[in-house]
């Protein structure tokens, strides 16, 4: 974002369109959260790597265009007003951005939980195998038979968590995705501004 962000005042400058810009950054951010839903959780840095570059180039060419073409038509008298009502509104769309998000998340933590736990209930040989294996493993490392069986119980359902949370977390990257495509069209309601 920081690299692209001169590049996006630079086109500005040069009297580019801010609509295709705008759009551009938003076609580019789409395509940095589809390529997010790709990762999992044997995930490492440089997996999240790509996918960060391509999004953040995408988010400077969508907020330098944005708040361009936003105060435009503003008289440079009301100005002050003009950035404070625009920061509210950013601001605003922020936390409800963040907390639909959060809750869709939630939403589908639950429900991925729900069908992990009936796939594991369905394939019970291949479950009771890998609950034997990790109670084994905690039994030689020194816990008691009782307690290895417990703690095995644990870290089973433990994964099962993590990869319930992973999956939700693939799913909002895929409406982010999706929200960011649809987003397009819109922009070229918008009047192209005027350089004075």
């Amino acid at each position: 974002t920081l690299l692209m962000m001169p590049i996006a005042g630079f086109l500005i400058g040069r009297r580019w369109d801010m609509r295709a810009l705008l759009s551009g950054g938003l076609v580019v951010s789409g395509i940095g959260a589809y390529m997010f839903s790709y990762l999992n959780t044997n995930a490492g840095p440089w997996n999240f790597f790509w996918p960060q570059v391509v999004m953040g180039a995408g988010l400077s060419f969508m907020f330098v265009p944005l708040a361009t073409i936003t105060v435009a038509p503003i008289p440079q008298e009301e100005m002050g007003y003009a950035t404070s009502l625009i920061g509210l509104a950013r601001n605003l769309g922020a936390g409800i951005g963040i907390s639909v998000f959060t809750a869709f998340e939630v939403h589908r933590q639950q429900f991925h939980q729900v069908r992990l736990a009936g796939a594991t209930a369905q394939n019970h040989s291949a479950a009771t195998g890998m609950l034997s294996e990790v109670q084994a493993y905690l039994w030689q490392r020194g816990e008691s038979l009782g307690v290895a069986a417990h703690q095995a119980q644990g870290v089973l359902y433990h994964q099962m968590l993590q990869h319930a949370a992973a999956l939700s977390y693939l799913d909002g990257f895929r409406v982010m995705a999706v929200l960011l495509f649809a987003a397009v069209p819109f922009v070229w309601i918008m009047k192209k501004p005027h350089f004075k």
